[in-house]
């Protein structure tokens, strides 16, 4: 479908459809008294045909008659949209005795005679196939009636079993003769049908005690007591009859007057209680009210209403009367519509009779009223703590009184009433009572009225209501809370109703230091938006001239220290900033108020010195405002950006309050000696504004503390300290743009330049240049991008941030990143690493009672405890890092502090558990060591800080060169791989593009790098020696294979070269970083013979090793151990199928020709003996301890591996 939507409608005629609306099956929860329907929903569940044959088929008629059995015509209804017919027909083809419809039909009968109507069932069976050829011919079988109401005039709902009867074989008159109490139960047959009734009705009655009371009149006097009596129990059924219930209450009291009118009361008020008790989770009121106001009749209500209320207040000590005080209580303000209703119905109808005049009963009504109101001041003075519950549910219900008393009291008779009765209010001592609470409400009930706003209620009643509320806005937050709306309240009705703002205003500026107080003393959310609401309210409402007319009346000192520490703590922890209107509102009114109040701070400059605080508080505000991240109006999307210019009509609202500051900067300017250094920090901050004058000014002021400080001490210590921080806390929160950085180190090197003093000078270059590098590491950290692909190079950055603070002493800053450091190896699962960053800061503590302050989860603590506490964390990591070496080390070093320091012997027993665990683990559990990767970088495509460089990584355990090169590849997809065993082009070192070499390496020593072998204890554990030799490395090494002659020589190993590449890192592994940069890199030739040494004794020691693994199980073999590996080595030394082994050595050196051209090697020729000499016993052990475990299918490979290794030596 196209077109617009009127198109839509005319081209395809669906303005001619008819709009169908489906009711509910039930009653609305709330049934005005206006409502009026009369629906019953008849569902056909079921039916036992037990007399008919399972091959027939049934046609049930049903229809609705009256009294005379005649069809109430059009009253059925079976769907939504239909045409209403005076029939419902339900066929059924069964195959059992059992039929079922479930069908609902709704049955919509005439009020005026449904009492006497019943619904009529008639059963058709039919034997041929084609029923609806033969339905109207044919006769009923059966017939049944269900009458909707009981011969107690009740109507029937729920389930109902309907009897069937053999319908005449001949008409019968009168028609109705089944409904005779003597019809012939003879022709009852056994058939039955199952229905349910649903009644949607707001004319049949279905309880007892509400038909008793319609009918009252009916019933004797004594009954109509128990009647009343009675009613108090089905409340909820008289909802549907609310309008004839009442009518019949008030009727009754007509009737007999003072004879049953305090039961009329009791009922009355019960029922209204039941209505508005707010405990309902349905709201009643415009029940009550729709009645009030369309359908009260009644004009002697108030005869009885307002003395029983009057009796109650009487007796309120009474407990056979406490149930009847407390409804009344809480049904007071409806007792007071309907008496005063009651009295204008009574006065309207004398008009019309002109019977009225004014006279003595117009003022015993009055008389009548206040005399209530007199019992509820006389309630509310009593000072017994057993009325706190009824002067509470009385202060609940007195707003909707106060609201009735201006229809016939007027505006001077209201205040007196008001303002007497408000201050007979008692004060509760517990904080946020109800009573207090209540209390302010009706306060706010009646500043909420347009009549309070009038010149002589407002006059007479705002000095009483002011002290009230400047009192409970110092008490509890949900008495400050109500304080808060009741303003709040005041101020819309000042803006909606009064002709004479101003002077209101101006009558609520002393509300505005109290609520200034309140807002540093609450937390609460709720309350806290109240107060703001307030407060602001006030502040936007208020004129030049109204606040300076208040301040010549008050301490304008304390006042401003208030107002600005207010406005600090709305910009800090103000509106959401999801609440847009709300929020820029928030703003503009704060820097309306700095313009209002900036005149009178500059009054009293001559005071700064008294006042420093005063003054310090303001720099601060205007600080806080111009820093606020709401208004970096430059980072918001565009569309926002219009939007507030749009508001603002295009003006920065930044721009003023910067102009105030420069002012007051400038009008300070012989005291500022006296204001701190802290000052710096938000100063410096204003370099995030993109706004030059607010960033000139900035430097301005930052340069004046450096200048200071140098002119002071001879030093910057504090001065850098504090920029370090700042610098730090900027980068990590919004990160410092290239544009930012410049302006703030060229600004600050051009004034130290232009600076006369040599001194000064020499001192402030090296610190620029200090700041220059921080920058730039911070940077460097910002640019990273998210991701777990960049987490090395994150930690990387945190490290040399580390580096920098620890060089600069800042140790706080230092200890920060350590523990930041620490999460990022958490995150990552570098455990190993997260326990060794934890001891950098273990390396600042000492084992003294020192106090050191709190520092990121560490409460304030002595140096000994946070150091155990560490200690204890680390040996935790390194145990998940399976470093468990290590964390025993720690474990000796923490041992002696529990057993000779502190004589913690709980704690000395747990620990040395987790040392003996930590053994274990050694012993008997496996661990994979990672590998370590070569990566260098090369091409401008590059950073700066990595391009041109060599990185050892350690790799994630178990990781392999192929995932560790998708992971590098991931970081840069666009990189070329260089081969690793090839020198680096030229064109690539400083080339266009990405080049990346990635290759494994393997941990070496510094002796293996001098060309010694190191030394290792051989009765550790193979596991333990490799945990050694991979520990505290920084010397890797890679081999570059090559061949010196162009000829390829029938014996490879004869130009068999090697360089061996030593690269050395700048931090050891494992250590705090998972990658470390190359600072040197030694390249060693090896000859082909040296190499044929080399890979003799690497074979000898791994199978030696091997072997004795073997040895160690002899005794009781260990079924884990495999063969396989055991075989496969002696295998590849005797019998080596690959380039020849042994033999290949021997031919390749072992001749007179090589000797004869190589002297050189003359040494190492004999050295190649020796090793070849002494891999002899090993082989020979290897083959023994392979010929005790071999099995029978590897015993022909036994004997012929004994037999080469004979052949091989021999």
């Amino acid at each position: 479908l196209s077109g617009s939507f009127d198109e839509l409608i005319e081209n395809n005629h669906l303005d001619e459809l008819v709009e169908c609306v489906t009711q509910r099956l039930q009653l609305p929860l709330v049934i005005l008294p206006d409502f009026s329907r009369n629906d019953v929903y008849l569902t056909l569940h079921s039916a036992d045909f037990c007399d008919v044959k399972t091959s027939s088929n049934i046609e049930l008629v049903c229809t609705a008659r009256n009294q005379a059995s005649a069809v109430v015509p059009d009253c059925i209804s079976v769907g939504s949209g239909e045409k209403l017919r005076s029939e419902h027909k339900s066929l059924l083809i069964i195959n059992t005795h059992s039929s079922y419809w479930k069908e609902t039909i709704r049955i919509s009968i005439p009020p005026n005679i449904v009492n006497n109507c019943h619904i009529f069932f008639a059963v058709r069976v039919f034997k041929d196939k084609d029923v609806f050829v033969q339905s109207e011919a044919e006769k009923p079988k059966y017939f049944g009636y269900m009458k909707l109401v009981r011969s107690d005039g009740t109507a029937f709902s729920g389930d109902y079993n309907v009897q069937l009867y053999k319908y005449p074989s001949k008409p019968i008159d009168p028609p109705n003769y089944y409904l005779d109490p003597s019809f012939d139960q003879k022709n009852t047959s056994k058939q039955l049908i199952v229905t349910k009734l649903e009644l949607a009705s707001t004319h049949l009655v279905q309880d007892t005690t509400v038909l008793s009371l319609l009918r009252w009149k009916e019933s004797s006097l004594a009954n109509i007591t128990e009647i009343l009596k009675k009613i108090n129990f089905v409340v909820p059924q008289i909802l549907p009859h609310f309008r004839v219930v009442l009518d019949s209450i008030f009727n009754i009291y007509d009737e007999y007057k003072q004879k049953i009118a305090m039961f009329v009361n009791n009922t009355l008020v019960y029922i209204i209680y039941q209505l508005t008790d707010e405990k309902s989770r349905v709201n009643y009121r415009p029940v009550l009210d729709q009645y009030l106001e369309k359908h009260f009749r009644s004009v002697t209500a108030y005869e009885f209403l307002l003395p029983s209320l009057k009796y109650y207040l009487e007796n309120l000590d009474s407990n056979n009367l406490a149930k009847y005080v407390r409804t009344s209580l809480k049904a007071l303000d409806y007792i007071m519509k309907f008496s005063f209703a009651s009295r204008l119905n009574e006065i309207n109808q004398k008009i019309n009779e002109k019977k009225y005049s004014l006279s003595e009963e117009d003022n015993s009504f009055k008389n009548n009223v206040f005399d209530c109101i007199d019992h509820f001041t006389q309630l509310m003075k009593n000072e017994s703590p057993a009325l706190r519950g009824s002067q509470t549910i009385a202060l609940k219900s007195i707003p909707g009184m106060f609201r009735e008393l201006t229809k016939i009291f007027d505006i001077t008779e209201m205040t007196e009433l008001i303002c007497k009765f408000v201050v007979s209010i008692p004060l509760s001592d517990t904080q946020d009572s109800l009573l207090n609470i209540h209390k302010i409400s009706l306060i706010q009930s009646i500043v909420s009225q347009p009549s309070f706003l009038q010149e002589e209620s407002c006059q007479q009643l705002m000095p009483t209501f002011s002290q009230m509320l400047l009192y409970h806005l110092k008490q509890g937050e949900k008495e400050a809370e109500e304080c808060g709306n009741t303003i709040c309240a005041l101020l819309d009705n000042i803006q909606t109703n009064s002709t004479e703002a101003a002077k209101r205003i101006k009558m609520l500026a002393i509300f505005l230091q109290p609520l200034a107080e309140a807002l540093e003393r609450v937390v609460a959310k709720r309350a806290r938006y109240c107060l703001m609401t307030a407060f602001l309210g006030i502040c936007f409402l208020m004129e030049e001239d109204q606040l300076n007319s208040f301040l010549s009346e008050t301490n304008i000192s304390e006042f401003l220290q208030k107002m600005f520490q207010a406005l600090r703590n709305l910009i800090e922890n103000g509106y959401p900033s999801v609440w847009f209107s709300l929020h820029f509102f928030q703003y503009a009114t704060v820097r309306k108020m700095i313009n209002l109040l900036y005149p009178h701070l500059v009054s009293r400059v001559d005071d700064f010195i008294q006042e420093q605080k005063l003054w310090e508080t303001c720099f601060y505000t205007f600080l806080t405002f111009l820093n606020s991240k709401s208004l970096r109006f430059e980072t918001f999307p565009t569309s926002k950006q219009l939007m507030i210019k749009k508001k603002f009509k295009g003006e920065d609202i930044r721009t003023s309050v910067a102009d105030v500051l420069k002012k007051l900067w400038k009008a300070t300017e012989l005291y500022h000696y006296a204001l701190p250094s802290v000052f710096i920090t938000p100063f410096l901050e204003l370099i995030k504004i993109s706004n030059v004058e607010i960033q000139q000014m900035a430097i301005e002021v930052y340069y004046y503390f450096f200048e200071r400080e140098a002119t002071t001490s001879g030093s910057f210590n504090k001065v850098e300290a504090t920029t370090i921080d700042v610098l730090d806390k900027i980068s990590k929160d919004e990160g410092i743009n290239e544009s930012e950085a410049n302006f703030l180190l060229s600004n600050l090197e051009e004034k130290i330049e232009s600076s006369p003093n040599e001194e000064f000078k020499s001192k402030g270059k090296p610190l620029i240049n200090n700041f220059s590098k921080l920058i730039g590491l911070l940077r460097d950290f910002q640019s990273l991008p998210e991701g777990p692909e960049w987490e090395d190079e994150r930690i990387f950055a945190t490290g040399k941030l580390m580096e920098y603070y620890k060089q600069s002493d800042r140790s706080d800053a230092y200890i920060k990143y350590i523990h930041h450091l620490c999460q990022q190896h958490i995150q990552s699962n570098n455990y190993t690493e997260a326990g060794l960053t934890l001891l950098l800061h273990v390396e600042l503590l000492q084992w003294d009672e020192k106090e050191v302050p709190a520092v990121h989860t560490f409460p304030r603590d002595m140096a000994m405890n946070r150091k155990a506490k560490l200690f204890r964390l680390a040996i935790q990591f390194l145990g998940k890092g399976k470093t468990w070496e290590k964390a025993i080390q720690l474990t000796r070093e923490l041992k002696d502090f529990y057993e000779n320091v502190i004589f913690d012997y709980k704690k000395l027993a747990k620990l040395l558990r987790q040392e003996a665990e930590l053994f274990e683990s050694i012993a008997t559990k496996d661990r994979f060591f990672s590998d370590f990767f070569r990566v260098g970088y090369y091409g401008t495509g590059f950073p700066s800080n990595i391009r041109g460089k060599e990185f050892i990584y350690r790799g994630y355990e178990l990781e392999r060169i192929t995932a560790f090169i998708a992971r590098m590849k991931g970081k840069f997809p666009d990189t070329e791989l260089l081969n690793a065993n090839q020198p680096i082009p030229e064109n690539v070192i400083n080339g266009e593009g990405k080049w990346m070499v990635i290759a494994t390496v393997q941990p070496s020593s510094e002796e293996e790098v001098l060309g010694k072998e190191p030394v290792i204890n051989k009765r550790m554990p193979e596991n333990v020696q490799k945990f050694h030799k991979l520990d505290k490395v920084k010397v890797f090494t890679y081999n570059r294979v090559y061949r010196k002659k162009k000829e390829k020589d029938t014996n490879e190993f004869r130009d068999l070269w090697i360089t061996q590449y030593f690269l050395i890192t700048a931090e050891h592994f494992p250590s705090f970083l998972t990658r470390s940069e190359v600072v040197k890199r030694v390249e060693i030739e090896c000859s082909p013979v040296e190499n044929a040494i080399t890979a003799i004794c690497q074979k000898n020691t791994q199978l030696l090793a091997s072997v004795e693994k073997f040895e160690k199980t002899k005794a009781v073999p260990d079924p884990s151990l495999n063969l396989n590996s055991l075989t496969m080595s002696l295998n590849g030394v005797i019998d080596a199928a690959v380039n020849g082994g042994v033999r290949m050595y021997k031919e390749a050196f072992f001749t007179k020709e090589y000797v004869e051209e190589h002297p050189e090697d003359r040494e190492h020729v004999l050295k190649l003996r020796d090793s070849l000499i002494h891999s002899l016993p090993i082989l020979q052990k290897g083959l023994l301890v392979h010929k005790l475990r071999c099995p029978e299918n590897l015993t022909a490979l036994q004997t012929r591996l004994e037999g080469q290794t004979f052949l091989l030596f021999f």
